[in-house]
């Protein structure tokens, strides 16, 4: 979507043709917002799964590695080392779990983000689109907070998770 805007607007009319819809009736505007916004549902849902995921996955890397820290105050100096390799494993894989979901979240908010520019082409370029003012914007209610601040979330979270795991591994 990091294309210059006379690409869009093209890429825009070619979505539009695809399916079919002309812009005649207020019926056929709508039946394009709700493909637009179908789409941008999939890709909230695309968000919040791989945030589940995060979550479960960073769940059992904690877990896992709190269990092991105990286990090696009372260990062995020949388990201590293994123990030590499987601390120090966990802490790299919950760094590049983290920094990985932040990529795939970047990206379907990035699909996002191209969708929105596309739909803002069609609202403000000279055609039906322009006057019908009940058709609403496709993300965050047309707010800018709600824009802006619904995506920190998703991309601060996995990279707090990423810095705890860089910590904990400064510290082993």
């Amino acid at each position: 979507w990091l294309t210059p805007k006379g690409s869009i607007r093209q890429c825009a009319n070619h979505v539009w043709s695809l399916g079919g819809i002309g812009m005649d009736n207020r019926n056929d505007r709508r039946d394009r917002f709700e493909v637009y916004r179908d789409y941008v549902t999939h890709e909230d849902n695309l968000i919040k799964n791989r945030m589940t995921w995060l979550i479960l996955v960073q769940s059992f890397f904690f877990t896992s590695f709190a269990l092991a820290v105990v286990r090696l105050s009372d260990s062995d100096p020949i388990v201590a080392e293994k123990i030590t390799v499987f601390l120090h494993t966990t802490a790299w894989l919950g760094i590049a779990v983290g920094l990985a979901t932040c990529g795939a979240v970047l990206a379907a908010l990035n699909s996002i983000d191209g969708l929105r520019s596309l739909w803002d082409i069609l609202r403000t370029d000279n055609n039906a689109f322009t006057n019908d003012k009940t058709l609403p914007e496709l993300t965050g209610g047309g707010k800018t907070f709600a824009s802006i601040y619904g995506v920190l979330l998703p991309i601060v979270v996995p990279l707090i998770f990423a810095v705890t795991w860089g910590y904990l591994l400064v510290e082993l």
